[in-house]
């Protein structure tokens, strides 16, 4: 896993950019829909493989970003304090969300 962005909070309308470089090596183009869910206390954001999912699903907006569902800030304790740091998964094609805590 490679570590991408400095440690942040999230806004509170669970705003995150997803950076260019990585977004065109991944193959996360705006417009698409991409599916947000949690991983032993981790937020993953993944390619929609399975049109008939009823997960939390999402579009990249034009500028590379994504909201992240109210439901899942909520199970995570939704703290306006809490840190998490964007990495990717290169072979998995995921980014993921660390809090900070867990690290």
């Amino acid at each position: 896993m490679i570590f991408l962005k400095n440690c942040k909070g999230l806004n509170q309308s669970g705003l995150v950019k997803l950076p260019k470089k990585w977004r065109i090596e991944l193959g996360y183009i705006s417009g698409n829909v991409v599916v947000v869910f949690i991983r032993k206390s981790q937020i993953v954001i993944t390619h929609m493989e399975d049109e008939s999912t009823t997960d939390n699903v999402r579009f990249i907006t034009s500028n590379g970003s994504i909201t992240i569902p109210k439901e899942i800030r909520v199970i995570l304790g939704e703290n306006n304090d809490a840190l998490y740091c964007l990495y990717v998964d290169k072979v998995r094609g995921e980014f993921i969300l660390i809090p900070e805590w867990l690290l």
